[in-house]
């Protein structure tokens, strides 16, 4: 069999059965569906983002470092005692978001988590699954899920020494 007759004997998939395929294979869960009045909100795993919510994603990393930020003493997680640089002395401290998110002192409106899930399925969806019970926290804590399931799988590869990587 030639190389051309190979290539037109390889099965052709549609983007989900790729997705589904390779998660299959690999052993973790790539896509979940969620249900809302009858419409589907698809969450994938970070690994399976389209380029329009990576770019989306970068953008809302960028948006949101022009929030306010408090400045925190930092304390050794076990003594509590303040940490000091070693050289000057001083009390480092390190900058923490201020929650509710605000900018130049007034909480930002569409929120943070809005701009999230606008960022993974666009505004006028994003709006519908919030007005129909659905949160940012749900969507994150799915994903997370799905991260966890895929560094497991990474970590039992690299455990067996197996050469498939992603």
């Amino acid at each position: 069999m030639s190389v051309h007759d190979e290539a037109k004997a390889r099965r052709r998939l549609s983007l989900n059965d790729a997705i589904e395929s390779v998660t299959q294979y690999f052993g973790f869960e790539g896509v979940k569906e969620i249900e809302v009045d009858n419409e589907i909100f698809e969450v994938r795993a970070k690994v399976l983002w389209s380029p329009d919510q990576i770019k989306a994603m970068a953008e809302l990393d960028d948006w949101i470092k022009t929030l306010d930020h408090d400045e925190v003493e930092v304390r050794n997680p076990i003594t509590q005692e303040l940490v000091t640089h070693p050289d000057t002395g001083k009390t480092v401290t390190e900058k923490v978001l201020v929650t509710p998110h605000r900018k130049n002192g007034k909480i930002v409106n569409p929120s943070f988590e809005s701009r999230y899930l606008a960022a993974l399925w666009g505004d006028e969806k994003a709006k519908r699954f919030e007005a129909a019970g659905g949160t940012y926290g749900l969507v994150t804590m799915i994903m997370a899920q799905m991260d966890d399931e895929f560094a497991q799988w990474r970590k039992n590869r690299e455990n067996r020494g197996d050469s498939k990587s992603v």
